[in-house]
């Protein structure tokens, strides 16, 4: 194998023929000699070899191998080899959720606080159904289809949706937003001042108090009710507190309709 892929190689780079050279460069990157060659340097990056990939997939029979073994490993080495070389590294989730916190500023080291979050985001999926879990991605992702996401900057002031006289339309002010912390304090019985409530809501806060059950839903809901209510007041206009109060009410029960925990949490917040 590498004495044919030196010739191939002498052959592409020695020529004459430049013009060629160039339109047919796919053709010569896709040639079979040289895509064997990339597969098995993957499966060496992967600490693999072919010898050791039949090994696994034939259960470590010796051969002559039996017709049923012989057809199973024959039908099970492209899917299984696909799915190793595709896998993400174990630290990959970590270190993309990293990246995406690095938007918000939010205090503390940055790799502890990312595995705080994943751990929270990984808790969360029993606490709650996948549309409210969906909301607080989707918020520390940046996500919502705000006029500051959109560098709309001319029109962000006095923008808020839910009726603050100078807040904009933007993440960062929702999240402070004096009508959904009040929201928070009668509804969920959620007592953290602006300043943890940002932390809180992308689930990084330091302290433990979040990590409770309770306390992790009722974040996640009051995420996916402002989350909820500022999109339908970007159709329907901006709305007055009054009635942004009642709709990220109505919306905090619709997020937890049919999830048997989260309404749990939501019913029994004051208990």
């Amino acid at each position: 194998m590498p004495d044919k892929i030196a010739r191939v190689n002498r052959a592409w780079a020695s020529t004459e023929f430049l013009g060629r050279r160039s339109r047919w460069a796919s053709w010569y990157h896709a040639s079979h000699v040289l895509v064997l060659h990339r597969a098995l340097q993957a499966l060496s990056d992967l600490h693999l070899s072919p010898s050791s990939v039949i090994s696994v997939l034939s259960g470590g029979a010796l051969r002559p191998w039996t017709r049923t073994i012989y057809e199973s490993t024959k039908s099970s080495t492209q899917r299984w080899l696909y799915a190793r070389l595709i896998e993400p590294p174990a630290m990959w989730g970590e270190e993309r959720v990293r990246y995406k916190l690095q938007r918000w500023m939010l205090p503390g080291i940055p790799r502890i606080v990312a595995s705080r979050v994943l751990r929270r985001l990984r808790s969360l999926s029993r606490l709650v159904p996948p549309r409210v879990h969906a909301a607080v991605l989707s918020t520390i992702w940046n996500r919502w289809c705000t006029l500051r996401r959109f560098q709309v900057v001319s029109q962000t002031r006095h923008s808020c949706l839910l009726g603050c006289i100078s807040g904009e339309d933007s993440i960062e002010h929702y999240l402070r937003c004096p009508v959904l912390l009040e929201v928070a304090r009668r509804r969920l019985n959620l007592y953290l001042s602006g300043s943890d409530f940002w932390a809180a809501f992308f689930l990084a806060s330091e302290g433990s108090g979040i990590d409770s059950e309770s306390t992790l839903a009722r974040l996640a809901l009051l995420v996916y009710a402002v989350y909820r209510t500022t999109n339908a007041a970007r159709n329907s206009g901006k709305l007055s507190q009054e009635t942004a109060r009642r709709a990220i009410h109505e919306a905090i029960y619709e997020g937890a309709r049919g999830h048997s925990r989260a309404s749990h949490f939501v019913v029994h917040c004051f208990s």
